[in-house]
């Protein structure tokens, strides 16, 4: 029996703009399973009464017998992209899952199975006399299982790019992933079983052999991924920063104002206006005594 499966995921492209956005969830996948199997089985049953003899005699022989299963998974480039757009709609964002996965399994086995049942002498091992011989081969020569299993991505991309434009909020959460895996499993197999059963007094003969000549198993498994990305970038753009509080203008424009031009980095004035309000003939000769003034020949007092 051979199956061969082949997967290949194509990406996907989301643009969104809403006033609200709910969750988000994009994947790519690709996903091969393969499995082969070469099988040779004898079962025999036998029973003979009080007295009586049973013999068996089986094999089971497989020459070169080969068991490919190759199970390939590929993705080229499948991109994952949400872009979320708000223009003065406040509010807060939904939940984003990206993932892009590529998964290959493969399995193969070559068997060969005698199993052998053998009774005399009556039932429930009563009774006299009686014989059981029994004798199974089971024989495997060059049995070959292969069993590759590949699994690659090439340019997987997961981006979320949130746009906000005058619109405060919060993003919400972030899942990203980029997956690649490879599972094989081969194996050769030669097995007998038997099992007999003889009355009081009489005989049993038993002979078995499993021979396995040259097997081979291989379960190679390659997993790639070449330039996965993962990205997350998002962006807010708002107004800058008034000056001015248009709230306390309304309540107290008088206050706001003065506040405002006390903060400016004005230049220091010569004289204080409030002490020349107070008393204008001390400010002003104050000021004049401050004044790098060219020393005199004579003195004014």
């Amino acid at each position: 029996m051979r199956r061969h499966l082949l997967a290949a995921g194509l990406g996907a492209l989301a643009l969104a703009m809403a006033p609200a956005l709910a969750l988000g969830q994009q994947s790519n996948g690709a996903g091969a399973l393969a499995g082969a199997t070469n099988g040779a089985i004898v079962a025999q049953q036998a029973s003979a009464g009080h007295g009586g003899a049973s013999s068996q005699s089986g094999s089971a022989t497989q020459v070169a017998p080969v068991a490919p299963a190759p199970a390939v998974a590929v993705q080229a480039a499948p991109v994952n992209v949400n872009l979320p757009i708000r223009v003065a709609s406040p509010g807060n964002s939904g939940e984003v899952s990206q993932s892009n996965d590529s998964a290959a399994r493969a399995e193969a086995s070559n068997a060969a199975v005698v199993e052998q049942d053998a009774a005399a002498g009556g039932h429930a091992n009563k009774g006299s006399g009686g014989s059981v011989s029994q004798s199974g081969g089971a024989t495997q020569v060059a049995p070959v299982a292969v069993a590759p299993a590949i699994s690659a991505q090439v340019v997987p991309v997961n981006a979320n790019v949130p746009v906000r434009v005058l619109s405060p909020g919060d993003d919400g959460d972030v899942s990203q992933s980029n997956d690649a895996s490879a599972r094989a499993q081969a194996g050769n197999e030669a097995m007998v079983a038997q099992q007999a059963r003889a009355g009081h007094g009489g005989a049993v003969s038993q002979s078995g052999s499993a021979t396995q000549v040259l097997p081979i198993g291989l379960a190679p498994a390659v997993s790639a991924q070449l330039v996965p990305v993962n990205l997350n970038a998002p962006v807010e753009v708002g107004l800058p920063p008034l000056p001015l509080d248009p709230a306390a203008l309304l309540a107290d424009p008088v206050g706001t104002v003065v506040g405002i031009v006390g903060s400016l980095p004005l230049p220091a004035l010569p004289v204080d206006p409030f002490a020349v309000l107070a008393d204008p003939l001390g400010a002003v000769t104050g000021l004049v005594g401050t004044l790098p003034l060219p020393a005199l020949p004579v003195s004014l007092l």
